[in-house]
């Protein structure tokens, strides 16, 4: 006996175990892949918009740049000026530059730029906030270049590369160091002699995050501004200020990490300048950062999910210690533990049902009857009735079977903690529901019963309830208040119905009226003696009436439609006969040749000879 009851909890715990472990297994799965695709598009969406925002921004800078210095051209043409006399205060003052510089400094918007300066292509010199310089001394102290890209930055500044109000780019970056400044010159004039010049700017790496205000996500991002089309990098910088110490392969647009690919390149054209703006992702960006979080949260789960299996096991071992128990007391023989369990149920199911068929032939015979229902008999019988309340529902149009009775009662007691009773009325095409409830308050109870019954038996049956009370020999009052409540509302109905046949008959006898007077008018409206009192006596009702009818059935008073037929008459044999305008209004039923003028007048808008004669 031993061997079978442990045989049920080895085949009970994996049976248990194989479907858990593969249901959790598969919605993780599904899961986990579908929340990191879809953390992935939208941190690919994020980057996408970050590249967007880069290029806008800067665009939006070097116009900031463009703006400041067509200023500063403008507005040099005036004598306070500190640019007014220009090249000729640059020969005579060895300080003029300094007052030059703080007015370009000062006396415009701010911007982003590290540093600005002045080429004077005449005098061959550069206009700094530190110093007054030659190009070479500018090239090799202040922006401390050498080599072929001293040479570049010449090719920048050179008289050969000036036109008039054009945008240039240069940098001081090498092949080998791209840690430096990017150079944004707007070639104009300035002064009151139209000097040749080349405002120009220093963007530095560190300038950028002031560009971009940018701070989340700007660990391992790396931004570059490059030749549109070519291969040369104008400015590489972190936004949160650090320079680019090596090139990364700009071309590498992905890469994989743990068997996830990553996309590592945004790239957007400018498409008012001739650069290009890219976002590179570093292994230490966030977008990295979150794979490489979600590795590990997947390796975590798989560990708790194995912690979860190992609970199960427990509760399981818990749960079947009060079953074993159970079985070692049942009878040994040489059927399973599964076989004693069913017969046990079996059985408990024959006896509930046995004692349904006692109380419900115990509330036939006092509903009938009259016959009391003892409390101790019920209790004896398996219902509590300590204390409580009682209420009675007739149910019309539908005898309830077995199965719909079934769901009913487990429905409601499971909802509303109700016990319920059905009873069969054959000969009435009904039931009676008798409901043992916890409160006076039914509301609930009965909302959800005829909800029931519209919902699964249509509109055609109807749910009487009773009064709610709190004495067992007075369910039978509260079973024959539903009647009276049928009674009332099948009473109700039949007036109903009888008032709406009435109306109907009304409506129809008012119609042929209607239609009786109107063809009356149609013979005699050209009687010159024709009334509305006429009308009404031979139609046996009042003026009154009369009126009303032609208002609310036509649309116009009696006057109005006599006079309309009149006119219409009239009209035709205007057009049609050679009768005088005093013969006509005789024909159509006017003794007043004056008044009938008048009417046609005010109603055609000219003379009947008018009319004739149109």
């Amino acid at each position: 006996m031993r061997i079978k009851k442990y045989k049920y909890l080895i085949r009970l715990i994996v049976s248990i175990l194989l479907a858990l472990t593969v249901a959790i297994v598969t919605v993780f799965s599904f899961l986990w892949t579908h929340a990191f695709e879809e953390i992935r598009k939208g941190n690919e969406v994020y980057y996408d918009k970050l590249a967007d925002s880069f290029l806008r921004d800067f665009t939006m800078e070097i116009d900031s740049l463009r703006k400041h210095a067509a200023a500063l051209s403008v507005d040099s043409r005036y004598e306070e000026s500190a640019f007014w006399l220009g090249v000729e205060n640059y020969r005579k003052n060895a300080y003029w530059y300094l007052e030059a510089v703080s007015e370009m400094k000062n006396k415009y918007a701010a911007h982003n730029a590290g540093d600005c300066g002045i080429y004077y292509y005449e005098t061959d010199s550069v206009i700094t906030k530190g110093s007054k310089q030659t190009l070479d001394q500018f090239l090799k102290n202040s922006l401390q270049v050498t080599g072929e890209r001293e040479e570049a930055l010449r090719a920048y500044f050179s008289r050969e590369n000036y036109q008039f109000l054009k945008l240039v780019f240069g940098t001081t970056n090498t092949q080998e160091d791209i840690g430096g400044k990017f150079l944004v010159g707007y070639c104009t004039v300035l002064g009151k002699n139209r000097d040749s010049v080349m405002i120009f700017y220093q963007i530095a790496p560190d300038d950028l995050g002031d560009m971009l205000n940018l701070s989340y996500g700007a660990e391992g991002v790396w931004l570059y501004v490059t030749e549109q089309g070519g291969d040369q990098i104008y400015l590489a910088g972190n936004p949160t200020g650090s320079a680019v110490e090596n090139v990364f392969p700009l071309e590498a647009r992905e890469r994989n990490v743990s068997g996830t690919r990553q996309k590592v390149l945004y790239q957007k054209d400018s498409a008012s300048l001739p650069l290009s703006f890219a976002v590179y992702l570093t292994d230490e960006s966030l977008q990295n950062n979150i794979v490489a979080f979600y590795h590990d949260m997947k390796k975590l789960i798989f560990i708790m999910i194995f912690l979860v299996i190992g609970i199960c096991v427990v509760a399981l071992y818990a749960e079947y210690k009060p079953m074993y128990r159970i079985l070692a007391q049942l009878e040994e023989d040489e059927a399973d533990e599964f076989t004693m369990i069913q017969s046990a149920l079996n059985n408990r199911r024959a006896i509930i049902q046995e004692q349904e068929l006692l109380i419900t032939d115990l509330l036939i015979k006092h509903l009938i009857y009259g016959v009391p229902v003892g409390r101790e008999r019920l209790n004896k019988l398996g219902v509590k009735v300590s204390g409580g309340f009682y209420c009675a529902y007739v149910l019309v149009g539908h005898i309830l079977l077995a199965g719909e009775v079934e769901e009913m009662t487990e429905e409601l007691e499971e909802r509303f903690r109700v016990r319920l009773f059905v009873i069969d009325i054959q000969e009435e095409n009904s039931n009676v529901l008798i409901a043992f409830l916890k409160s006076a308050e039914t509301k609930d109870t009965e909302q959800w019963l005829q909800d029931w019954v519209h919902g699964r038996l249509g509109e055609d049956c109807k749910l009487y309830p009773g009064k709610v009370v709190d004495q067992l020999d007075e369910i039978r009052s509260s079973f024959l208040h539903c009647y009276e409540k049928r009674n009332e509302y099948e009473a109700a109905q039949k007036a109903m119905k009888a008032d709406q046949e009435a109306l109907e008959r009304k409506e129809v006898r008012q119609k042929k009226l209607n239609e009786e007077i109107l063809a009356y008018l149609e013979l005699h409206y050209r009687d010159v003696d024709l009334s509305q009192t006429q009308v009404a006596d031979a139609f046996r009702i009042s003026s009154y009436t009369l009126s009303r009818m032609f208002k609310t059935q036509i649309g116009v008073g009696f006057t109005e439609y006599v006079n309309f037929k009149r006119l219409e008459y009239a009209k035709e044999l205007l057009l049609t006969t050679g009768y005088s305008v005093h013969e006509i209004a005789f024909l159509a039923g006017y003794a007043n040749d004056n008044y009938f003028s008048r009417i046609f007048k005010a109603n055609v808008g000219m003379s009947p000879t008018a009319f004739r004669e149109k």
